[in-house]
């Protein structure tokens, strides 16, 4: 079956249109339902460690910057997924449901929480994007290069969908992808680099499309001051008398 980029399009638009809690989209028990029993135990798993693992990071850096609160939780979420052994498919389903936990427990709002937790994210979606090519491209051994290019481009827009990440997120891990395959030479499969580039204009342009939000303060007017003017007191003059005489 030929993945079109409308079809592409909508997949991703799906993504997009999920709910999202302060900006992170979120995707429901559906991002596991694609993988076998064990992965999907595995997922639930991995998932909670991950939510632990971002909470224990922002309370061991509580009152400490942005910046430094976002390494640590980026450090705290590959460790977590190092530890379990996952796959990247099972990680990549395992951020979606962790993000949701996330977000529900009010970390997200905690100032470097959410860039550590989507740079994460595209980490392994990136991962996730350069398995499923590999798996698409040895699944279709000896097609033609339209057939691998269904193929790759179906399997790379289930990864993004599976991850539920923002347009953005998606963006970075399908450009970190198409760098990998580059570099393993996997790109050069007549139909891959295609199927990439397709992936990577209909992301781009969901990125172009989404609404910048802009955040309003709403509160009393500044009081006006009006300025209080003391009159200067003139110094009153008593006028010297001149003595008249007489004779």
């Amino acid at each position: 079956m030929k993945v079109t980029s409308i079809s592409l399009r909508k997949a991703i638009r799906a993504v997009a249109a999920s709910a999202a809690i302060v900006g992170m989209t979120l995707v429901g028990g559906s991002a596991l339902a694609q993988l076998s029993a064990q992965d999907q135990q595995t997922a639930d798993s991995l998932a909670t460690n991950i939510a632990a693992a971002v909470q224990a990071a922002v309370t061991a850096n509580q009152g400490a910057s942005a910046d430094t609160v976002q390494a640590a939780v980026q450090t705290a979420i590959a460790n977590a997924i190092s530890a379990s052994g996952a796959s990247p498919a099972v990680a990549n389903a395992a951020m979606a449901s962790a993000v949701t936990t996330i977000a529900s427990q009010g970390l997200a709002a905690v100032p470097g929480v959410r860039a550590g937790v989507q740079a994460q994210q595209s980490t392994v979606l990136a991962a996730a994007i350069t398995s499923a090519t590999q798996a698409a491209v040895s699944a279709n051994s000896g097609a033609d290069a339209a057939t691998v290019q269904a193929a790759v481009e179906a399997a790379v827009t289930s990864a993004i969908t599976t991850s539920g990440a923002p347009p953005a997120v998606a963006q970075s891990a399908v450009n970190s992808a198409s760098v990998s395959l580059a570099a393993s030479g996997l790109s050069s499969t007549p139909g891959v680099q295609t199927a990439v580039n397709n992936v990577q204009t209909v992301v781009t342009a969901q990125v172009a499309s989404t609404p910048t939000t802009t955040a309003t303060v709403t509160g009393q007017p500044a009081p006006t001051t009006t300025a209080t003017v003391t009159p200067t007191t003139q110094p009153t003059v008593t006028p010297v008398t001149t003595p008249t005489y007489v004779g």
